[in-house]
């Protein structure tokens, strides 16, 4: 399906300027976060947003923008465009660069100021366009693969989740407006079905967001909005990666000695290699270590860790991104990390990583890098996602780790680090428990999430239901060492200039 060629540059602004409007994010938030900074974060947006719809615009000319003819014109639906578009912006902010996990009123000012921004660019009328393509996207995409649902469903959300009702009610009422959808009677039961006009907007839709990068960007934030949250992560880890542990200890070999030394370590996350491998113990009481990581949740159950050690004094947990940390230059004799830059731009952060490090210092990672996802077993479990992957025209599932140690070697050159150094190792993966192998491919590590994002809501849960009964017949049928994979990993070093 082609897409709008304006559409696709005004989404592209809308990245450019650092605005993203993810309604799926904003209403996550809305419905699971605690009461009182939902009530905030809203109030402090529907002031922000209030002030741009007097300031940026004007009711009597905003329907003669240039809106597709066949979009209806609805104060109410801008207001909030303005407000889902404030606090998602301001969440991307939040973690980005305060490295927080919740808007606050810093954020929503400073989305504030790229929302100003945009609209003078772009105008009123293009965005509230966008909110028609990513929000309409999102309510016609349970039609598009269903045909027809109640619609006590469609209303409730079952198949729309996490999107709030009475949002729903709203857009199911435009939808009817623009003929895209239409209710019918079955017997004694309203329906809500797509029309011919329905599927064609949203694979016009589809294309837009394609096109324009929005659908990966998304996929940045999916985790936050996860339909599934992971459980017991570190044992998780020792039953799928039995041998995770050992490398982890190797590579804190690999960085030599480190007593006395003041340690960054970024993405530390439960404090696998701060307290379980015990780089806390390396750099002993004498040095300093400071654990940083973006998710405050990850942060929590290292921070358990650190209490039952004792509450060593020589280390600090902090939450923060790794692409922009709080610290100032030069502050670090080293800087480490392990498995994170097939998360974050790898330039941008190994260039972040440097700046905290004196001079003479050292900047490693341990990370692992591409592996072929076409061993019989493997493509047996997950056909599906393969499915998934070929009605985007893609041979295999998208794949975010880097090609291999040499395309990291680059990264750590282009970030402008010298005398780069390597050792490779393999970490042995081991499909045998399909609850658990599932749990941590799928929910984990968000293996699929392009894949995934391809599916309504109830349909992601369902799919996951199939590949744990899938690998049930995987792992009755082949023995576990066709079950066996091993992902290259790379201790990476470099001299900060």
């Amino acid at each position: 399906m082609q897409s709008s060629p304006q559409a696709v540059q005004n989404l592209k602004a809308m990245l450019e300027t650092g605005v993203f409007l993810d309604p799926l994010l904003v209403s996550n938030f809305l419905r699971n976060s605690a009461q009182s900074p939902v009530q905030t974060v809203r109030s402090l947006a529907r002031g922000l947003a209030a002030q741009i719809y007097t300031n940026c615009m004007h009711e009597e000319t905003i329907s003669a923008e240039e809106i597709l003819d066949r979009r209806p014109f609805s104060p109410t639906l801008l207001r909030l465009c303005l407000v889902e578009t404030l606090i998602s912006t301001a969440f991307a902010i939040s973690h980005e660069e305060y490295g927080r996990e919740e808007p606050e009123e810093a954020s929503l000012a400073a989305a504030a100021d790229k929302l100003t921004e945009l609209v003078a660019r772009i105008g009123c009328g293009a965005l509230y366009d966008a909110y028609f393509i990513i929000a309409g996207y999102d309510t016609l995409q349970p039609l598009y693969f269903h045909k027809h649902i109640t619609e006590q469903a469609f209303l409730s959300g079952v198949h729309h989740h996490p999107y709030l009702p009475e949002n729903l009610e709203l857009f199911m009422l435009v939808s009817l407006a623009t003929q895209t959808l239409r209710l019918k009677r079955v017997g004694r039961v309203r329906t809500v079905q797509i029309t011919r006009l329905g599927m064609q907007s949203y694979l016009e839709a589809k294309a837009v967001m394609r096109e324009s990068g929005y659908f990966d960007r998304r996929v940045k934030f999916a985790y936050l909005y996860s339909f599934d949250t992971v459980e017991d992560w570190d044992a998780m880890c020792d039953v799928v990666w039995p041998n995770h542990r050992q490398l982890r200890i190797d590579f804190l070999d690999f960085l030599g000695d480190l007593r006395g030394k003041r340690v960054l370590e970024v993405a530390c996350g439960t404090g696998a290699l701060t307290f379980d491998a015990k780089l806390s113990e390396r750099v002993d009481e004498t040095g300093e270590l400071v654990a940083l990581d973006m998710s405050s949740g990850m942060l929590d159950q290292a921070r358990r860790k650190w209490k039952q050690l004792g509450r060593p004094s020589n280390v600090t947990l902090q939450l923060g991104n790794v692409e922009k940390m709080p610290f100032s230059a030069a502050s670090f004799d080293l800087c480490v990390g392990a498995a994170f830059l097939h998360f974050v731009d790898p330039v941008a952060a190994l260039r972040e990583m440097a700046r905290t490090v004196v001079t003479g210092g050292i900047v490693s990672v341990w990370q692992g890098s591409y592996f072929s996802l076409d061993a019989p077993f493997f493509r047996d479990w997950f056909e599906p996602i393969f499915e998934l992957a070929r009605r985007r025209n893609a041979e295999r599932p998208q794949s975010y780790m880097p090609e291999s140690g040499e395309t990291i070697v680059r990264w750590f050159e282009q970030a402008g680090l010298r005398d780069v150094v390597t050792e490779n190792a393999s970490l042995t993966w081991v499909f045998d428990d399909p609850e658990t192998i599932v749990q941590h491919v799928v929910r984990g590590v968000s293996f699929f999430e392009t894949e995934l994002m391809e599916l309504p809501w109830d349909d992601r849960r369902t799919i996951v239901a199939e590949l744990v009964d899938r690998g049930r017949d995987v792992c009755a049928r082949y023995p576990l060492r066709h079950r066996t994979m091993y992902l290259p990993m790379h201790c990476i070093k470099g001299v900060v200039r």
